[in-house]
C-alpha cells in the first residue's frame, strides 16, 4: 500500500514512506533549477505565480483523482474526488485507509501544512443497478460556514448514515457536511424518471444551487417535504435544470430550459442572483420558478451556448446566446462585482456579442466578460492551439473587485498553445511527446482590457480538472490526476516539483501555486466561494 506525501518546491517531502523514491525527485528538482528552458514558455520569466507544494494520494493498483478543491477562511483545503482500490489518506496517526470499489467518492480535509484532518467516503454498491458515481463539485459557503458536495450516482450510494438507491438510471445528490468533522448533516436525492439526472456544478452563498440535465421527469424532494417536480420540455431528450436549496436543505424552487435538448454545465451564486451556463440544440425555452416561459433562443446550427441569469426567487433577468455555425458551449462561470465571466468552447467560428472569433485549430476556448445588469457582452479573448483543446476550469479572485485576475485550466493537443491575441499573447510549447498537455493561465483584468499575465504547462500526463483561487490570488489550486512522471513549475524560475510515476493506474495530485510577489502561501483569511 502506498501512503500520501506532500511534495514541496524545495525538493523536500512530508512523511517517511516515500524515502525509497526520494532521490530521483530531488535530483530532478535540482536539474530543473539549473537547466535553461529554451524557447518553450519563453514568456515565463518573472512569473507572478510559482509552484509551492503538491498533495499526493495513490491507490495501490487502481485510480484516485481529484475533481475540485474548496477553501475555507483559514486556508484549509477540502478535496472532492473519486477512487478505486486501497488508498491510505494521510499518514501516521492521522492516516486513514479506505478501500474503494466501483468508483467510490471521497472528501478529504487538509490543513495549510497538507496534514490530513479527516476523510469521508461515499461508498457505491449494487442496489438495483450496476454501481457508479461521479463527483461534480464542492463548495465552502463562508456565509454560514457550511461545506457542500454534489454529484450523481447509479445503483447504491451511502452518504453518511443515509443509503441512497437509484433506479436503472442515474440520480443526483447534494450533501451538506460539517467542515470540522466531515459528518454528513443532510443529503438530498434528485430522483430521475426514465432518463438519468446528471449533476454538473454547484455554487453556494447562503443558499446553494445545482445545475445539470434531466430527461422525462425529475423530482427534487428536499428536506421537510418541500419538493419540486419538473417535466422535460424536450420530448425524448434532455433539459437543463437549476435547483436552489436553503442552508437547511429545503427545496426553494427549480427552473428549467429545453425544447430540443439543453444542459446546464456551470453555475455561480452571488448574494441575490445566480447565473447558469450551458448549451442547447434547436429551440430552447426558459421557464422561471413559476413555470412561465420567459425567453426563447434558436441555435444557428448544431449546439449553441447560453448564459441565463435569475434572481434568488427564480425569476429570469436575462439570457445571452453564444452562437456559431458549428458547435458552441458555455461551460464555466464566475462573477466579480458587476461582471460575469464565462468560459466555453467553440468549433471553427463563433460570435459573442459583436466579437467574431475563428479557431486556431479544431476547437478553441473563449473567455467573455458579460454585464450582470443586462447580459451585454463587454470583452472577449481566445485560447487555442492548432489542434483539439479542452477547457477544464475557471475561477476568479476577489469577487468584490472588478479588476484582478481570471484563471483558466485546460489541456491542448497541438505543439503550441496561444493565450490571448497580438503582442501581449503568451505562447506555451509542449515539452515532451505526450499527446495532450495540461496548462494553467491567468488573465489580468484592468478596466476594459484583458491581458494574459501568466501561463505554464504541466509536463507529463496530468489530467487536469477544476481550478480554485483564493480572494487575493495568493493561492491557486489545480486538481486532477497523473498517469506518468509529471513536473509542476517552471525551469526558468528554478521552482519545480516532480512526481514519479504513480504506483497504481492514476494518482491524485493537487498542485498549489503561490504568488511570487511577497504574499504568504498560507494566508489566514483566504476564502473562496
Amino acid at each position: 500500500m502506498v501512503s500520501k506525501t506532500s511534495f514541496w518546491s524545495n525538493g523536500s517531502r512530508r512523511g517517511s514512506s516515500y524515502m525509497r523514491r526520494l532521490a530521483p525527485a530531488l535530483l530532478m528538482t535540482v536539474v530543473l533549477g539549473l537547466l535553461p528552458f529554451g524557447a518553450t514558455q519563453a514568456q515565463e520569466n518573472n512569473d507572478p505565480f510559482v509552484i509551492n507544494d503538491v498533495i499526493v494520494e495513490e491507490s495501490d493498483t487502481d485510480r484516485v483523482k481529484a475533481q475540485e478543491v474548496a477553501l475555507d477562511e483559514a486556508g484549509n483545503r477540502y478535496v472532492f474526488g473519486r477512487f478505486d482500490g486501497n488508498v491510505e489518506f494521510g499518514e501516521g496517526s492521522n492516516g486513514q485507509s479506505l478501500n474503494g470499489t466501483d468508483g467510490d467518492l471521497f472528501i478529504a480535509k487538509y490543513d495549510t501544512g497538507n496534514n490530513l484532518l479527516w476523510v469521508q467516503e461515499f461508498e457505491t454498491s449494487v442496489r438495483g443497478a450496476l454501481p457508479s458515481a461521479n463527483a461534480a463539485g464542492i463548495e465552502f459557503d463562508d456565509f454560514f460556514g457550511n461545506l457542500y458536495v454534489a454529484g450523481d450516482f447509479r445503483g447504491g450510494l451511502d452518504v453518511g448514515s443515509k443509503r441512497l438507491s437509484s433506479g436503472a438510471n442515474a440520480d443526483g445528490f447534494i450533501a451538506q457536511l460539517d467542515p470540522e468533522t466531515g459528518n454528513v448533516q443532510w443529503v438530498n436525492q434528485i430522483i430521475s424518471g426514465n432518463q438519468p439526472v446528471i449533476v454538473r456544478d454547484i455554487s453556494a452563498t447562503g443558499t446553494v444551487v445545482l445545475t445539470g440535465r434531466f430527461g422525462g421527469i425529475a423530482e427534487f424532494p428536499g428536506q421537510f417535504e418541500t419538493g419540486e417536480t419538473l417535466l422535460s420540455l424536450t420530448p425524448g431528450g434532455e433539459d437543463m435544470f437549476a435547483v436552489l436549496y436553503s442552508q437547511v436543505g429545503q427545496t426553494s424552487f427549480a427552473v428549467q430550459a429545453g425544447g430540443n435538448g439543453a444542459e446546464g454545465l456551470g453555475v455561480y451564486k452571488d448574494d441575490n442572483i445566480f447565473t447558469v451556463v450551458g448549451d442547447f440544440a434547436g429551440t430552447i425555452r426558459f421557464r422561471d420558478s413559476n413555470g412561465r416561459e420567459q425567453a426563447e433562443l434558436t441555435s444557428q446550427d448544431g449546439n449553441d451556448g447560453f448564459v441565463v441569469n435569475y434572481n434568488d426567487n427564480g425569476q429570469l433577468r436575462f439570457v445571452t446566446q453564444i452562437a456559431g455555425p458549428d458547435s458552441d458551449s458555455a461551460v464555466h462561470v464566475v462573477q466579480k462585482r458587476f461582471d460575469i465571466y464565462v468560459a466555453g468552447s467553440f468549433f471553427n467560428q463563433t460570435t459573442i456579442g459583436v466579437t467574431r472569433l475563428t479557431s486556431r485549430g479544431q476547437n478553441d476556448t473563449y473567455v467573455a466578460r458579460i454585464s450582470s445588469l443586462n447580459g451585454s457582452v463587454q470583452r472577449v479573448t481566445q485560447i487555442g492551439s492548432n489542434d483539439i483543446d479542452f477547457l477544464r476550469g475557471l475561477d476568479g479572485d476577489n469577487a468584490d473587485r472588478r479588476d484582478g485576475n481570471i484563471f483558466v485550466s485546460g489541456t491542448f493537443f497541438g505543439p503550441q498553445l496561444i493565450i490571448g491575441e497580438g503582442s501581449t499573447a503568451i505562447r506555451l510549447d509542449k515539452s515532451d511527446s505526450s499527446s495532450r498537455t495540461a496548462y494553467l493561465t491567468a488573465i489580468s483584468v484592468d478596466g476594459g482590457v484583458f491581458t494574459p499575465s501568466f501561463g505554464q504547462i504541466v509536463q507529463g500526463r496530468f489530467n487536469t480538472n477544476r481550478i480554485t483561487v483564493d480572494e487575493d490570488s495568493s493561492n491557486i489550486y489545480l486538481a486532477g490526476g497523473y498517469q506518468s512522471a509529471v513536473t509542476f513549475g517552471s525551469r526558468t524560475t528554478g521552482r519545480a516539483i516532480e512526481l514519479p510515476e504513480p504506483t497504481g493506474q492514476e494518482g491524485m495530485a493537487v498542485a498549489h501555486y503561490v504568488s511570487s510577489s511577497g504574499s504568504s502561501s498560507h494566508d489566514a483569511d483566504a476564502s473562496h466561494r
